[in-house]
C-alpha cells in the first residue's frame, strides 16, 4: 500500500485545517559573531553558522542553529544570563 501524497494539500482547499499555536517552551541561545563563521555537531550532523547566527540548546540540551533573521522573527529574549 502506498502512502498518501500530501504535496497537494493547500490551506484554502482543505476543510479540516486547524489553526494552532506552538507551546511556549523556553530554550537557550548564544549569538556567535566569529568573522569566519562557526561549525557545530548537531544530532543531524555537522552544521555551519554565519557570523551573527545563534547556537541554540533545546529542552534536552541538544544543539541546533538558528539564523539571525529567523531568530529575530521567532524568539523573544526573556532573560540575559
Amino acid at each position: 500500500m502506498r502512502p498518501f501524497n500530501a504535496d497537494n494539500i493547500a490551506l484554502d482547499k482543505w476543510e479540516s485545517i486547524l489553526k494552532v499555536r506552538k507551546k511556549p517552551i523556553v530554550v537557550h541561545a548564544v549569538q556567535l559573531n566569529f568573522p569566519e563563521g562557526f561549525k557545530v555537531t548537531t544530532k543531524e550532523g555537522e552544521a555551519f553558522g554565519k557570523p551573527g547566527d545563534y547556537l541554540m540548546f533545546d529542552v534536552k540540551s541538544e544543539k541546533f542553529l538558528c539564523d539571525k533573521e529567523k531568530f529575530e522573527k521567532s524568539y523573544d529574549i526573556i532573560e540575559h544570563a
